[in-house]
């Protein structure tokens, strides 16, 4: 049986509340739902209450009010559904170029998450009341055990093959306007693949028709991002070609000075992220391919390993991109963004700035 909550106050006015509590899973929550029963569970657990508004930036998704002791305060916030670490890098973007402190509310937030947005000083709620937040000299510090993982229908959308048909899209907004069997034909795809994908990002708000004759990609960033998530976990597994060495490791050192064949192979991940910044030093090489395996071995002295320092992948896109050098700055961003590395986090970041972020603006 649940015993009764546990206040502990210290003098500076800390307030933290544990307890355990079974807790339902929440599906298809929109947004306005997500912050509307996080702050009822606040009110209850800290007596905070709060009002969200929208916001005149559409960096964030809106503007809460909390009120504790008859003082206001304001904070832009952000939405989510599931938070990782990745996600982190992006609210400290926003906040940069809002130069305010923003909040995060989520459904579900994963604890290494937690972790760094207390050390970042970061204010996050989730929607059974857990919180980490500072008002004035009062800090709220509230965890409710375990939150619920976020569980979602399937959405063809977000399948292997439908997940290379998205990247199509963010590469290109405009291939939605084609007819699916146009689409269907440059993407290399099934045309009932093609529908799949429509309905499920119709479905999600992603794609809307805007007339008649014209449908609008929405909410691009944040289909980018769920995009990296279920690229990382769905697709990315299925397209590896496997692990490799170079045959004389010195070769490892000077991969820069191979030729890669420009019309098939492609760096990717820690290689790319240093052609596009200077900033990074390769520790692993990544390769995107339609190259075979004897291929990559007659051509770039290359052997398979399972402890070699080089993943190869197949090639899943089709759109021709400026530098033929590397993968489309979208990949090298979802690779190094998925890395525990914190220089290989901190590169994405200058990657999103630089050659992303305006990309994912709604024309």
């Amino acid at each position: 049986m649940e015993g009764p909550p546990r206040f502990v106050k210290h003098d500076v006015h800390v307030f933290r509340l544990f307890t355990k509590r079974e807790h339902g899973i929440f599906v298809n929550m929109n947004e306005r739902e997500v912050v509307n029963t996080a702050l009822d569970n606040l009110k209850k657990n800290t007596g905070i209450v709060g009002i969200v508004r929208d916001y005149y930036d559409k960096k964030v998704d809106g503007e809460l009010e909390l009120v504790f002791k008859n003082k206001r305060h304001f904070f832009p916030v952000v939405v989510k559904k599931e938070v990782r670490p990745f996600h982190l890098a992006q609210l400290t973007y926003k906040q940069q170029k809002l130069k305010k402190h923003v909040m995060l509310v989520a459904e579900h937030i994963v604890p290494a998450a937690k972790e760094e947005l207390r050390e970042l000083g970061i204010p996050y709620l989730e929607v059974n009341g857990n919180v980490h937040l500072k008002l004035k000299d009062n800090l709220f510090w509230v965890e409710l055990g375990k939150t619920p993982k976020v569980r979602e229908g399937k959405n063809r959308a977000f399948t292997p093959t439908g997940l290379q048909v998205v990247f199509q899209f963010l590469l290109d907004p405009k291939l939605i306007n084609l007819t699916q069997r146009e689409l269907a034909d440059i993407v290399r795809v099934g045309l009932g693949q093609i529908n799949n994908v429509f309905n499920g990002l119709k479905t999600e708000g992603f794609l809307v028709q805007k007339n008649k004759n014209k449908l609008v990609l929405r909410r691009r960033e944040e289909l980018f991002q769920k995009w990296i998530v279920a690229y990382e976990q769905r697709l990315k597994p299925k397209i590896k070609i496997g692990d490799f060495r170079f045959v004389k490791p010195v070769d490892f050192d000077h991969w820069d000075k191979i030729k890669l064949d420009r019309n098939q192979t492609f760096w990717g991940g820690e290689p790319a992220g240093n052609i596009l910044t200077d900033y990074l030093y390769p520790q692993k090489l990544t390769i995107y391919t339609d190259e075979n395996r004897k291929d990559l071995i007659k051509n770039y002295k290359m052997i398979p390993d399972e402890k070699g320092n080089i993943e190869v992948f197949k090639k899943f896109w089709y759109i021709k991109m400026p530098n033929q050098k590397i993968v489309p700055p979208a990949l090298v961003y979802a690779d190094l963004i998925n890395n525990a590395d914190k220089r290989c986090r901190e590169t994405a970041q200058m990657i999103y700035e630089r050659q992303i972020a305006d990309r994912l603006v709604e024309g």
